[in-house]
């Protein structure tokens, strides 16, 4: 039972890595779209398209008059059209429908790790040692 045990949490662990890159990955492409036509005064903007590659540069911010709207990559200023009413600055994090999906990959993550492989650390050390020197062994104080 016990390398049933570890084998399926094992795999659960696999399945969770993935699903947190895909969760990862996902978003990074749901983000709000860079309009091209409009005033894009950040360098490199010719190559960026959504909202989380503006931000990956340091000099760039993207604006946009709501989180899930389509808005202008560009450098800040005072004197642009984002400091208008209705508009904001987005410097780190941008929207995406699916971050929650981050939370729930990370808890199954957790999950199978704990319960399985987690655990194998302790096992391996309590099957090592003789029966009469377990306690000098462990590493709390007997």
């Amino acid at each position: 039972p016990r390398r049933r045990l570890l084998l399926s949490t094992l795999f659960g662990t696999i399945i969770g890595l993935v699903l947190l890159g895909a969760a990862y990955y996902s978003i990074s492409k749901t983000t709000s779209s860079v309009d091209h036509l409009s005033n894009n005064t950040c360098a490199t903007s010719s190559g960026i398209y959504n909202c989380d590659q503006c931000v990956a540069v340091d000099a760039c911010s993207f604006c946009a008059p709501n989180s899930t709207a389509e808005g202008r990559c560009m450098l800040p200023a005072a004197t642009d059209n984002c400091t208008s009413p209705g508009y904001y600055y987005v410097d780190d994090v941008c929207y995406s429908p699916y971050s929650f999906t981050i939370i729930v990959a990370m808890v199954f993550y957790i999950a199978m790790f704990a319960s399985g492989i987690g655990t194998l650390a302790w096992t391996i050390n309590s099957e090592i040692y003789l029966c009469g020197c377990e306690a000098t062994h462990s590493p709390s104080p007997p």
